[in-house]
């Protein structure tokens, strides 16, 4: 956050700054068939060949890190972990060149000999995504999913202690829909026998009809995430549960563009402090065909890295349009979509430039 801050704080007097933060979706191929994933139904055409090489991926880092880039987040939209060997490699090589790495994966597809180089390497943070206990979870996400998340997330723990490491950070996501919303106290539990220093929620993402089913109705909820945050202060587990009671997020979801420009409101005293969003002023997602985009919700074309080198995207007049409709709060339509745990993050970076910029 300390990073962010300052670079956002160089961007407001008109001087840029290099990303702090690039996201890679390495692969739209996933071992799983999640019932609400948004990339089965949106990328209907699965090609390896139009995805990047591992070749393309490297030199991404390493052009990153000359750029200035502090953080590799890799995710979605498949499984990271799908092409094995190639995540092995963008992994390891995160962790030679000194910088943060953070993974989210659906945890299936670990072996011990990876689990043990990434506790050697001391990866910074693993998120599992589990969503309830295993018939829930499995219903879900498909027959045996939760069985094997749980024996990697064990072997991690085991080979943390047993080299005395405390990284990787472990992390259970869960993804709230009327299925699963009152096991959420029982997944803090979860965590904390199985080792994991956070349970982070999400909002559901109404992305068709078929996931509008799983909608959950927020008053009923409520009683669940305060029961689970309860269960946290008292386990020490650490959750944004906190965050979703507080701004009410599952009532912002699907409608964050919204949300987000009506907070901003409340900031009068400086045009920059006032942006509804301040993410493409520190942050780049990167899609497996090479698409370069400031966020992972935005579904036009943006930049390509097949044309373009990273730092000529970033400082380029596709970066500059967006931060310039979204100085004008002229969102796009994908940020109704925008990830609900965004809008605390925005809220929070907010306050770190307030203590400067209205001094």
């Amino acid at each position: 956050m300390d990073k962010i801050v300052e670079n956002l704080l160089y961007w407001g007097e008109n001087k840029p700054k290099e990303p702090v933060q690039v996201q890679f979706h390495l692969t739209n191929f996933c071992n799983l068939d999640c019932s609400f994933c948004p990339t089965k139904i949106f990328v209907k055409d699965l090609d390896k060949k139009n995805e990047l090489s591992i070749e393309d991926w490297l030199k991404v880092i390493e052009d990153g890190n000359k750029l200035g880039v502090k953080e590799w987040h890799l995710c979605g939209g498949g499984e990271p972990l799908f092409f094995y060997e190639r995540a092995k490699k963008i992994m390891l090589k995160i962790k030679e060149d000194g910088k943060y790495g953070d993974l989210i994966t659906n945890g299936t597809l670990f072996k011990e000999d990876f689990i043990k180089e990434l506790v050697e390497a001391e990866w910074d943070r693993i998120t599992f995504s589990l969503d309830g206990p295993a018939l829930v979870n499995d219903k879900i996400r498909g027959p045996g999913v939760f069985e094997k998340v749980v024996e990697n997330i064990k072997l991690f723990s085991y080979w943390k202690k047993k080299l005395k490491s405390e990284n990787p950070r472990l992390c259970i996501h869960v993804v709230v829909c009327n299925l699963n919303m009152k096991y959420i106290p029982d997944m803090v539990k979860l965590a904390k026998k199985l080792n994991c220093q956070e349970l982070v929620i999400n909002a559901l993402n109404l992305w068709s009809e078929d996931v509008k089913k799983l909608k959950v109705e927020s008053k009923e909820l409520k009683k669940y995430l305060e029961e689970a945050l309860i269960l946290a202060k008292k386990l020490n587990v650490e959750t944004n549960i906190a965050d979703f009671i507080h701004f009410d997020l599952f009532e912002k979801a699907n409608r964050m563009d919204e949300s987000l420009i009506d907070e901003s409101k409340d900031t009068k005293k400086s045009n920059f402090l006032s942006m509804p969003c301040f993410r493409p002023w520190y942050s780049m997602v990167i899609f497996p065909d090479g698409r370069v985009l400031p966020c992972f919700e935005f579904s036009d074309e943006g930049e390509s890295l097949r044309k373009k080198s990273l730092k000529e995207i970033w400082f380029g007049d596709y970066f500059k349009k967006i931060r310039e409709g979204i100085k004008e709060k002229k969102l796009s339509s994908s940020c109704s979509k925008c990830n609900s745990w965004n809008f605390p993050k925005v809220k929070e970076i907010r306050n770190e430039l307030e203590k400067y910029l209205n001094t």
